[in-house]
């Protein structure tokens, strides 16, 4: 310091004070800053383990994919408890159950992707060689529905069984299998002083889209047509069944040759016997 000057203390030695012993205010500081440090690094783990776990969730949406119509669970579907198909008006009931069809359920795929997925040898395609014939199981189903529901409709009316009570037991056992194969585990709330069932109804669950099954189905068509079981099913041959390809099939040529037609000659639906 030059001679002359005048020190001056920053701060009196007597006033200060290390950190340790600096007011409450300035100690609250600190610790907000620790404690947000620390909120922080919670924050971080808690984003990294939903990160890991959203990822192994869509992973495992992914793998609910199905394996060939290659469609997921997406569509929202309401339980109802009165529908078109049991609202008790038997003409309605009759035409939206005679409605339903398996035809498109019946489909050819080559030898060599049914190879490739596990998928046991079936009897041949008659119009390609390279091809067998499946029925795909949903389709399976909504045909044991509606045997099941001849049988009581024909109960209902007094008529002859149509089939033995042998084929109603097994599409009841294929479909109690189909259901306790799948084990679906929605809760449904139950109104055990309801007039009539209503466990469920009003909910909602998570479903495939039939349509999309479809679509698929119709892509690998065995140009099938069930018609009438009754007289259809006796029948020596089954392969008139197979005659009902699209106009742009490639397989035409072939079922007019076999069934001695002309050229211009398409199979149309009015040849078949309708279920009901």
């Amino acid at each position: 310091m030059a001679q002359g000057e005048k020190y001056e203390r920053l701060q009196d030695e007597e006033d200060y004070e290390p950190l340790s012993r600096r007011p409450e205010k300035v100690q609250w500081l600190r610790r907000s800053y620790l404690f947000a440090l620390l909120l922080v690094s919670i924050a971080l783990n808690i984003f990294q383990y939903l990160q890991a776990n959203i990822s192994q969730f869509s992973s495992h949406w992914s793998q609910e994919t199905s394996e060939f119509a290659r469609i997921r669970y997406e569509h929202n579907l309401k339980w109802s408890g009165i529908t078109s198909y049991n609202n008790g008006n038997y003409t309605e009931m009759d035409l939206k159950w005679g409605e339903l069809r398996v035809d498109d359920g019946i489909i050819a795929l080559p030898k060599t992707y049914a190879l490739e997925k596990g998928i046991p040898p079936s009897e041949q395609f008659p119009w390609d060689s390279s091809k067998d014939i499946y029925l795909v199981n949903g389709y399976h189903g909504i045909h044991c529905l509606t045997q099941v529901y001849l049988a009581l409709k024909e109960y209902r009316e007094g008529l002859p069984q149509s089939h033995a009570f042998e084929h109603n037991a097994h599409c009841l056992d294929w479909l109690r299998n189909d259901i306790q194969c799948r084990a679906d585990d929605t809760p449904l709330y139950m109104m055990t002083n309801a007039s009539g069932p209503q466990n469920g109804v009003g909910q909602y669950r998570k479903c495939k889209d039939w349509s999309k099954l479809q679509k698929w189905a119709q892509d690998h068509s065995a140009c099938y047509r069930y018609g009438d079981f009754v007289t259809g099913d006796k029948m020596k041959s089954q392969i008139g069944r197979f005659k009902y390809c699209a106009k742009d099939s490639p397989y035409l040529p072939k079922i007019r040759k076999y069934f001695n037609q002309s050229d211009d000659w398409f199979p149309t639906d009015e040849e078949l016997v309708t279920i009901y």
